[in-house]
């Protein structure tokens, strides 16, 4: 009976002791963790805005010594100067960088239909910090029309002739490249503007940041897998121990020999001769050819006005 209960006792301890620890091993795994996470420490911005400037004679339209910036349409008989504007914006994430730029002019020919890099130009520009700049290229309409002249007379093509110019700038910084370019289409009385389209170039620079969490326990969520482990374990002792309840063997002795016995609802008389085995009742009712009874957990066989009879054992 002690040794009943202390196995209850230790069963009971052990399935304490596996909710405890799957309980610390919850918390462990619910805890907030830190986070690696990516984090802006700085950022860029560039630009190359191109602009056609339309420098203007003393006219009635838009009077004395103005100056037009990108205008839809231009004049020919009021245009003093055309030149473009090369706009550089840069604001570099660190001190001491630079950024390089270029500029080019593109002669078009529609009919017959070529193009061809008239004006070249780059340069380079140091920034300790942030920089706003503005360069001026002046625009010689009649040299490019002359020269797509003498490309179109090489050609054979003697009249009819129509040209664009294509200006384009760039600006190229560590982190990427700015664009902008403007057309202008040259006509009999009037020259045609279209553009500026530019690309300007922003960005962020980023950088692993760990963010912790409000941690309630500071226990690696490793160690919660071992906690689950050691818990299972604890659970598995009481099934163990517990021993699985087999067949009855008194029942099953019956169900095995079942065409042997005949089940009475009394037992033998007081004075019956006990036999060590059962199998011992059934030789002796062989050798005599009597039959063998059974009740509860004995077997017993009369003979020659005596009863033999055995226990089952349990």
């Amino acid at each position: 009976m002690k040794k009943i209960q202390g196995q209850t006792l230790a069963r009971i301890v052990s399935v304490a002791v596996a909710v405890a620890l799957l309980a610390v091993a919850g918390v462990v795994l619910v805890q907030p963790q830190p986070r690696i996470v990516k984090e802006a420490y700085s950022s860029y911005y560039l630009e190359s805005d191109l602009s056609i400037v339309d420098a203007l004679r003393n006219n009635t339209l838009y009077g004395n010594n103005v100056s037009l910036n990108n205008p839809g349409i231009i004049y020919k008989n009021i245009t003093k100067e055309i030149y473009i504007q090369l706009y550089l914006e840069y604001d570099p994430p660190a001190a001491n960088s630079s950024v390089s730029y270029s500029y080019s002019v593109t002669l078009i020919s529609t009919n017959p239909s070529w193009h061809k890099v008239s004006y070249e130009s780059a340069g380079r520009l140091n920034t300790p910090s942030a920089m706003q700049k503005v360069i001026t290229f002046p625009v010689n309409v009649s040299s490019n029309v002359s020269f797509g002249n003498s490309i179109n007379r090489e050609l054979e093509f003697n009249s009819g002739f129509s040209y664009a110019l294509l200006f384009r700038a760039s600006a190229i910084s560590p982190y990427g490249v700015s664009s902008s370019n403007v057309t202008l289409s040259l006509a009999g009385v009037t020259d045609g503007v279209s553009g500026p389209f530019d690309t300007p170039l922003s960005g962020d620079l980023y950088k692993n940041a760990t963010i912790p969490g409000k941690v309630i326990i500071r226990i690696p969520v490793s160690y919660a897998y071992v906690l689950i482990a050691a818990g299972i374990a604890f659970l598995a002792y009481p099934a163990a121990t517990v021993k699985r309840k087999g067949a009855d063997p008194v029942r099953k002795f019956k169900r095995d020999n079942a065409d042997n016995l005949i089940e009475l609802t009394v037992g033998p008389p007081e004075d019956a001769i006990e036999i060590s085995r059962p199998d011992d009742v059934f030789r002796m009712a062989a050798f005599v050819e009597r039959p063998v009874f059974s009740h509860e957990n004995r077997i017993f066989v009369e003979i020659e006005g005596k009863t033999y009879f055995a226990e089952i054992k349990k």
